[in-house]
């Protein structure tokens, strides 16, 4: 994945087709016999996620994601644009446990910076698969917006508590549960945001 490049939108579908991440719809995302059936599916080929002034690239190997890259610089040029190598990073999500030799992929001959995470559209991923990081970042995020509204709202006793929870709902709560519909939740997660969530609740309603 290339995360953050200077590239504004280009023309969409100059890459060959055979390159990217292939995806199945039109099936419940924990329904796996569904996904794996031939039938009643929608197969989409996914190579780049563009938005503003950030792009991202998928593939399943490095060699695709090099080819990718180069014909997405060549085809910036084009246009005058250019990629901000120093912002353009390399994420590897690796299936296997071993570790493995440190791997390059090149922009215009300059090695990318591989790094074990990063922030794409306000959400953090990270290279072992795992939202750890992620929830970690929710709840601290959540966390200061609690506490900035703490002498404005929360500790004003003129105000109604179902007043308090209406914003509790529309600050909090939507801060901490931002981009969670792509989370793969665990038990352990699901423990952390609970725990955070009645920390705040006694917090509001002053409760000891």
């Amino acid at each position: 994945m290339v995360p953050e490049t200077d590239v504004l939108p280009i023309l969409h579908g100059f890459l060959d087709s055979s390159t990217g991440l292939g995806t199945r719809s039109d099936g419940d995302l924990f329904n796996l016999r569904h996904l794996k059936a031939k039938s009643k599916t929608k197969e989409q080929l996914i190579q780049e996620l563009l938005f503003a002034d950030g792009s991202a690239f998928v593939t399943h190997s490095l060699q695709a994601m090099q080819d990718l890259l180069t014909a997405f610089a060549e085809t910036s040029k084009r246009f005058g644009l250019t990629i901000n190598i120093k912002k353009t990073e390399v994420l590897i999500q690796d299936t296997r446990n071993t570790k493995l030799n440190p791997r390059a992929v090149l922009l215009n001959g300059t090695p990318l910076a591989e790094v074990d995470k990063f922030t794409y559209l306000g959400s953090t991923i990270s290279n072992n698969g795992s939202i750890d990081a992620e929830i970690s970042k929710r709840i601290l995020s959540a966390a200061s917006a609690f506490g900035k509204l703490r002498g404005r709202l929360w500790d004003q006793r003129g105000i109604h508590l179902k007043t308090k929870m209406k914003v509790y709902r529309a600050i909090v709560i939507s801060t901490l549960l931002y981009s969670s519909e792509t989370w793969t939740l665990y038990r352990r997660h699901i423990k952390r945001l609970d725990k955070v969530q009645q920390r705040h609740l006694c917090q509001l309603m002053n409760i000891s």
